[in-house]
């Protein structure tokens, strides 16, 4: 199941879809995400906000959720908004055949089982350093706010938060010397101390490191190139074509 999670409550009087969960008091119920609320336009636009019952149907509703977004803003009363973008309208027809190709993607993607469940587990999806309360005298956290999109994705698509997002770095750096300003040796520390601490975000969240699961990785590069579309139509459709190739190279020597 992909959605975000609902006080059982808060859906009971409400005209939505929604899904059970194994505690009576929640519900899955529509998804709330940047992506399909972002930038003024896509408030305006029809979109499938689920929940959604598998993976298949999930990537289906973001790719025709930016479909709908480009076709849009090829429309004469596009202008009239001020969220209007000139330089994406320019490129809407090729990003709309782009998405034709990621949606092509992503049934091969999930070749035997299209409309399979997914694994989910509910996720802080804004879990940064400002929602973060610490108590300044023990160090020790006393609050995590803001909840209000937490929900289930597939495993997948599971990032590490912000924070400890970087490089990863295997050896220990020398020591920093006391008002060490070297912006390389900072930011080597900085990605040694992040790669520690996604250790424990590994064993404790994930149970396994899925990152070694070649089509979950493959999987998540889908969606990171889905955000890259509106910066780079070329990049996408490079991806695309290469993964294609990848992908009938493999048919082709397993039908050999």
């Amino acid at each position: 199941m992909v959605g975000n999670l609902y006080f059982r409550e808060d859906l009971l009087n409400r005209k939505v879809c929604t899904l059970p969960t194994e505690d009576d008091k929640f519900f899955i119920g529509p998804i709330v995400t940047g992506f399909m609320f972002a930038g003024g336009r896509k408030l305006r636009l029809p979109r499938n906000l689920g929940p959604y019952s598998n993976d298949g149907g999930y990537m289906a509703a973001l790719t025709d959720t930016e479909a709908e977004d480009m076709k849009f803003l090829q429309l004469p009363e596009a202008r009239m908004y001020a969220d209007f973008d000139e330089d994406l309208a320019e490129e809407a027809a090729e990003s709309i055949e782009a998405l034709g190709e990621l949606q092509e993607a992503w049934k091969i993607l999930l070749p035997s089982h299209p409309q399979s469940p997914v694994s989910v587990r509910p996720i802080h999806h804004d879990l940064a350093l400002s929602n973060i309360l610490v108590d300044p005298a023990t160090f020790k956290i006393t609050r995590i706010v803001d909840w209000e999109c937490t929900g289930t994705r597939p495993f997948w698509e599971e990032r590490y938060p912000m924070f400890l997002e970087g490089r990863e770095v295997e050896e220990k750096p020398e020591p920093l010397s006391p008002g060490d300003e070297d912006m390389v040796r900072v930011e080597y520390w900085e990605g040694r101390e992040k790669s520690i601490l996604r250790r424990p975000w590994d064993e404790k969240l994930r149970n396994v490191d899925r990152r070694d699961n070649t089509m979950d990785k493959t999987r998540l590069e889908w969606r990171r190139h889905l955000d890259w579309l509106e910066m780079s139509v070329r990049v996408v459709v490079r991806w695309v074509r290469i993964e294609f190739e990848k992908w009938n190279s493999k048919l082709q020597a397993d039908l050999q």
